[in-house]
């Protein structure tokens, strides 16, 4: 299967309106109830501002008796704290569908990961404050949905992180073997069909016996640098893919050159930086590279 630029954004198009649509029913789950008295009714969001409108005369407060307890300070910090945290548990989600539909590219994977964190933060405050009263607990149902919602979104994020990780190493092995190691440029009879005055890359010597020398590359071609039997460069053949230390073509779609060590530490970039063996690297014109058996240098034109 060829994996192309454009499959990975049909999918994480795919994963924002998920995470958006994940976190919007979790903002839902606000009108649900958000607690419950011991063998009683449950108590909702709307409850809890009628609360805070009566907060001047407690004495109309329909308050549970863990909450009547209390003196009027201490009732007024818990109604005031029950309905701060019932409006942040129904603004938060509302933001995070936001953020997942608005952020580019795969920003929205960081942003909705905090998001699960910063909401599982603010539930297991709330659950700690509503188990240390002894009238007051939490229905089991909204719970459960809320987490079913938050693990689904989890569970989102982790499968596109997956899926994009084992494509990533699909879309090397396809350029290994499918777009990089061309066997034959293309030919219309006995002569190869080449346009004029386009370029398909070419391969100069800057040092050593290879030095001045340059090597164009056909439409296709695929030049193989490092040999056992003293050709250093040579376009491919049917003896030298074997022998080689380094095999490069020219993606003309990219304008750049794909090159792929054969050997370990076999292919250095100017720096000095060995390029891994058995990996492909897409490198842009002038690059020079030198090569590990003879210390030749060569640069990509």
């Amino acid at each position: 299967m060829r994996i192309t630029a454009g499959s990975s954004r049909f999918q994480i198009k795919h994963v924002r309106y998920g995470l958006a649509g994940a976190f919007f029913l979790i903002a839902l789950t606000a009108l649900l109830p958000v607690m419950a008295e011991a063998d009683g009714p449950g108590i909702f969001g709307w409850d809890l501002i009628e609360w805070f409108q009566d907060l001047n005369d407690p004495q109309k407060l329909d308050l549970p008796e863990s909450l009547r307890q209390m003196t009027d300070y201490g009732t007024e910090k818990v109604v005031r704290f029950f309905l701060g945290t019932w409006i942040l548990t129904f603004m938060l989600p509302l933001i995070e569908g936001a953020l997942a539909l608005l952020l580019p590219g795969e920003g929205c994977l960081l942003s909705s990961g905090l998001g699960l964190l910063v909401n599982l933060t603010l539930r297991l405050i709330v659950t700690g404050e509503i188990r240390s009263m002894a009238d007051l607990q939490l229905p089991l149902m909204p719970v459960l949905l809320w987490a079913v919602l938050h693990g689904a979104a989890a569970a989102l994020i982790v499968w596109y992180l997956a899926r994009k990780r084992m494509e990533n190493t699909k879309r090397e092995v396809y350029r290994m073997e499918d777009e990089l190691l061309i066997d034959e440029p293309v030919r219309k009879g006995r002569e190869t069909a080449v346009a004029d005055r386009e370029f398909y890359g070419a391969i100069i010597g800057l040092t050593g016996m290879f030095k001045g020398r340059a090597y164009p590359m056909m439409m296709g071609e695929t030049v193989f640098i490092g040999s056992s039997d003293g050709d250093h460069v040579k376009v491919r053949t049917a003896d030298m893919e074997e022998a080689s230390l380094c095999q490069i073509s020219y993606d003309d779609a990219l304008g750049e050159y794909r090159v792929c060590p054969t050997a370990r530490r076999s292919v250095h970039l100017s720096s000095g930086q060995p390029l891994g063996a058995h990996r492909l690297y897409c490198l842009p014109r002038g690059t020079e590279l030198t090569i590990a058996d003879s210390g030749d240098r060569f640069r990509l034109a």
